[in-house]
Protein backbone atom coordinates (compact mmCIF):
# COMPACT_ATOMS: atom_id res chain seq x y z
CA UNK A 1 0.00 0.00 0.00
CA UNK A 2 1.10 3.79 0.42
CA UNK A 3 2.89 3.42 3.07
CA UNK A 4 4.92 0.13 1.88
CA UNK A 5 5.72 0.95 -1.63
CA UNK A 6 3.71 4.33 -2.62
CA UNK A 7 1.48 2.27 -5.16
CA UNK A 8 -2.08 2.68 -4.78
CA UNK A 9 -5.06 1.30 -7.02
CA UNK A 10 -2.70 0.31 -9.40
CA UNK A 11 -0.57 3.87 -9.84
CA UNK A 12 1.57 6.14 -7.62
CA UNK A 13 0.27 7.28 -4.85
CA UNK A 14 -0.13 11.41 -5.06
CA UNK A 15 0.61 12.37 -1.61
CA UNK A 16 3.89 12.85 -0.15
CA UNK A 17 4.67 8.96 -0.32
CA UNK A 18 4.45 8.72 -3.97
CA UNK A 19 7.72 6.38 -3.43
CA UNK A 20 6.70 4.65 -0.43
CA UNK A 21 8.53 4.98 3.58
CA UNK A 22 8.91 1.09 4.32
CA UNK A 23 9.94 0.04 0.93
CA UNK A 24 12.56 2.38 0.86
CA UNK A 25 14.10 2.41 4.17
CA UNK A 26 14.26 -1.39 3.69
CA UNK A 27 15.95 -1.31 0.68
CA UNK A 28 18.79 1.41 2.11
CA UNK A 29 19.27 -0.67 5.17
CA UNK A 30 20.00 -3.94 3.30
CA UNK A 31 22.76 -1.39 1.16
CA UNK A 32 23.97 -0.66 4.92
CA UNK A 33 23.77 -4.79 5.58
CA UNK A 34 21.15 -4.13 8.26
CA UNK A 35 19.42 -6.71 6.96
CA UNK A 36 19.22 -9.12 4.05
CA UNK A 37 16.30 -10.83 2.44
CA UNK A 38 13.53 -8.50 1.57
CA UNK A 39 9.65 -10.06 1.01
CA UNK A 40 6.27 -8.50 0.31
CA UNK A 41 2.96 -10.47 0.58
CA UNK A 42 -0.49 -9.76 -1.11
CA UNK A 43 -3.67 -11.39 -2.05
CA UNK A 44 -3.05 -10.99 -5.88
CA UNK A 45 0.41 -11.52 -7.80
CA UNK A 46 -0.66 -10.10 -10.31
CA UNK A 47 0.50 -6.76 -9.00
CA UNK A 48 4.22 -7.56 -8.24
CA UNK A 49 5.46 -7.04 -11.44
CA UNK A 50 3.78 -3.09 -11.66
CA UNK A 51 4.61 -2.57 -8.14
CA UNK A 52 8.28 -3.24 -9.23
CA UNK A 53 8.17 -1.16 -11.90
CA UNK A 54 6.61 1.23 -9.90
CA UNK A 55 9.73 1.06 -7.47
CA UNK A 56 12.19 1.64 -10.56
CA UNK A 57 10.59 4.71 -11.76
CA UNK A 58 10.04 6.40 -8.01
CA UNK A 59 13.28 4.92 -6.09
CA UNK A 60 15.46 2.87 -8.17
CA UNK A 61 16.25 5.63 -11.01
CA UNK A 62 16.13 8.51 -8.00
CA UNK A 63 18.62 6.85 -5.40
CA UNK A 64 21.86 5.36 -6.79
CA UNK A 65 22.93 1.67 -5.89
CA UNK A 66 20.04 0.31 -3.74
CA UNK A 67 19.09 -3.04 -4.69
CA UNK A 68 15.11 -3.25 -5.26
CA UNK A 69 14.90 -7.02 -5.55
CA UNK A 70 12.39 -8.91 -3.26
CA UNK A 71 10.60 -12.01 -2.71
CA UNK A 72 6.94 -11.85 -3.66
CA UNK A 73 4.21 -13.63 -2.51
CA UNK A 74 1.63 -15.23 -3.87
CA UNK A 75 3.66 -15.72 -7.39
CA UNK A 76 2.73 -12.94 -10.19
CA UNK A 77 0.29 -15.70 -11.47
CA UNK A 78 -1.72 -16.39 -8.18
CA UNK A 79 -4.75 -14.81 -6.75
CA UNK A 80 -5.00 -16.19 -2.72
CA UNK A 81 -8.47 -14.62 -1.57
CA UNK A 82 -7.28 -16.10 1.50
CA UNK A 83 -3.95 -14.67 2.34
Amino acid sequence: GEYTTGFVGGEASDSDKGAGVVGLVMFDLRKRNKVGRLAMCGVNGAKFPAIRDHLQKKIGDVYEGLDLTFDSFPNNDECKPSA
